[in-house]
C-alpha cells in the first residue's frame, strides 16, 4: 500500500507506492466480478486467463450489465517517480495500472496518491530554487544555506556591476531625456516578468512532458510565436498610449514645442524597446532550462534570479540603443 515519504525523487520506484486492486478474468460473469469485490473503488481491472492485463471494467457498467473493456495505459513498475508524474500529466488517467515486465497486473496507482507524489515533487521543486533539496533541509544549518545561495547571488551581482559600468555609455542620454529612464523602468519590470512566465512553463514541460525532439521544437516554436504576438500587442499599445499623451499635453520630450513626428518618434522608440525586449525575455526564458536540461543539469537551477538578471543587462542596452538611433534621426 501507499506510504507517505517526503524524500520522494528520481530514486524511487513506483512499486513503493502501489495500491490493492479489485482484479478479475475478462471470462468472469458480472455477478461473479460484482461479488468479489473486495477493494473501494469504481472500477475492476481486467486480466486474461494467463493473469497478462487486459483494461478495465468500470463498476458503473457493470451494475448495468455491459461488460466494457476500457484499456488504461500501464506503466512497469521500474518506473520511477519522475517518469510517473510525467506519465500522469500526459494521460490524464484517474488512476494508472501498474504492471511488471511479463505484464502482469502488480497493483495500481490512485489518485489520492498521485496527488501526494506530485506535491511532494512540486516542494521539492521549491527547495531546489531556495538552493537545496528538502533531503538537505534537514541537515543544513543557516550558514550553509546561505553559502548555496551565495554563489547564484554573487554572480546576479557581477554581471548587474558589469551592466552599471556599460550604462555610462548612455549617460548622455539619460541626462538629456530623463524621461526615457521612466520607461526603461516600465520594460524592465515587464520584460523580466514574462520571462518568468516562460521560464516557468519550459521548466514545467521539461520536467512533466518532454517526449522528444520533434515535440521539443514544436514547444519552442509556438511560445515563441506567444512571444511575438503577445510583444506586437503591447508594443502597439504602448505606441497609441504615449502618442496620444503627447498630443493631449502638447509636448515631447525633444522640445518645447509639440511636434507630430516628434510624438511618433518618442512613442516608436519606447514601443519598439519593449517589443524587442519581450521577444527577448521570451527567448532567454525558453532558453535558459533547455540550455541546462542539455547539459544534464537540473533544470531547476534555471532560478528566476537568473532570468530576470540576464533579461534585464540586455533589454537596457536593446532600449537604448533604440534611444541613440531614434536620437540621431532628430
Amino acid at each position: 500500500m501507499y506510504q507517505n515519504n517526503d524524500n520522494t525523487n528520481a530514486t524511487f520506484f513506483v512499486s513503493h507506492y502501489l495500491s490493492n486492486a479489485n482484479i478479475c478474468k475478462e471470462n468472469d460473469e458480472i455477478d461473479d466480478i460484482l461479488n468479489n469485490i473486495k477493494e473501494i473503488g469504481n472500477f475492476v481491472i481486467v486480466t486474461d486467463s494467463n493473469n497478462k492485463y487486459k483494461g478495465i471494467y468500470k463498476i458503473a457498467d457493470l451494475l448495468n450489465g455491459n461488460k466494457n473493456i476500457i484499456y488504461y495505459h500501464p506503466i512497469f513498475d521500474t518506473a520511477n517517480v519522475t517518469e510517473l508524474i510525467k506519465f500522469k500529466r500526459i494521460s490524464k488517467q484517474s488512476i494508472i495500472p501498474v504492471i511488471d515486465n511479463n505484464n502482469v497486473v502488480v497493483g495500481i496507482i490512485t489518485s489520492d496518491t498521485l496527488k501526494e507524489l506530485i506535491r511532494i515533487d512540486f516542494v521539492e521543486d521549491y527547495y531546489r530554487q531556495a538552493g537545496f533539496t528538502s533531503q538537505e533541509r534537514k541537515s543544513f544549518d543557516d550558514g550553509k544555506r546561505m553559502g548555496r545561495r551565495l554563489p547564484t547571488l554573487f554572480m546576479a551581482f557581477l554581471t548587474l556591476f558589469a551592466i552599471g559600468i556599460a550604462m555610462t555609455a548612455f549617460v548622455e542620454e539619460i541626462e538629456e531625456y530623463p524621461l526615457f529612464a521612466i520607461y526603461q523602468v516600465m520594460i524592465l519590470i515587464v520584460s523580466s516578468g514574462y520571462a518568468i512566465m516562460v521560464n516557468s512553463k519550459a521548466i514545467h514541460y521539461l520536467r512533466f512532458k518532454k517526449l522528444g525532439l520533434k515535440t521539443n521544437a514544436h514547444f519552442v516554436r509556438g511560445e515563441l510565436k506567444k512571444g511575438f504576438v503577445i510583444a506586437l500587442v503591447l508594443g502597439i499599445i504602448t505606441f497609441v498610449i504615449i502618442y496620444f499623451y503627447c498630443v493631449i499635453n502638447k509636448k515631447t520630450i525633444f522640445s518645447e514645442e509639440f511636434y507630430a513626428s516628434d510624438a511618433m518618434l518618442f512613442s516608436g522608440i519606447t514601443a519598439l524597446g519593449l517589443f524587442f525586449s519581450i521577444i527577448e525575455a521570451s527567448t532567454i526564458g525558453l532558453g535558459g532550462p533547455f540550455i541546462i536540461d542539455h547539459l544534464h543539469l537540473d533544470i531547476s537551477t534555471s532560478s528566476q534570479i537568473f532570468i530576470r538578471t540576464l533579461t534585464s543587462s540586455i533589454c537596457v542596452f536593446i532600449f537604448y540603443i533604440w534611444i541613440i538611433i531614434g536620437v540621431s534621426l532628430i
